[in-house]
């Protein structure tokens, strides 16, 4: 049996920054008929709008390898770390970790282990990003 779910029956949500369409139940949408299937559980379709002024870095350190990423006070900073482990200004992310920085202070990035990361900057204006003021998640003492 084929069940076929046409575009225009997802859930559609449009959050200003991320508009997506959900096949399967999923936060504040919820079908009892349409939780998964299989092991399948997520299946999004997104479009995610970036700033104007917005820059996207792909980075890759070696370990024991540091950079040096200047906000000029000005600047928003976003860090996606992919793979490997990270310190922020001192304070750790590990793979999948992510993290807002707000400083007034140029960023040093200093890989411990071969690390691949993403890193988005935008301006202090820039808004939608659900993360609290300067705080670096799994990076508690």
């Amino acid at each position: 049996m084929i069940q076929v779910m046409r575009a225009a029956e997802r859930h559609f949500t449009d959050f200003g920054w991320l508009q997506t369409y959900w096949l399967f139940s999923f936060s504040e949408y919820y079908d009892p008929a349409n939780i998964q299937f299989g092991a399948l559980r997520v299946f999004n379709d997104d479009v995610v709008t970036f700033h104007t002024d917005a820059t996207l870095y792909l980075g890759s350190l070696e370990a024991q390898r540091s950079v040096t990423h200047d906000t000029n006070g000005t600047r928003r900073v976003f860090v996606y770390l992919t793979e490997g482990e990270l310190a922020v200004d001192g304070a750790r992310l590990y793979t999948k970790d992510q993290g807002r920085i707000d400083t007034e202070t140029p960023l040093t990035l200093t890989a411990h282990r071969d690390t691949r990361f993403v890193l988005i900057d935008v301006p202090l204006s820039c808004r939608g990003w659900g993360y609290d003021q300067a705080t670096l998640r799994g990076a508690q003492g």
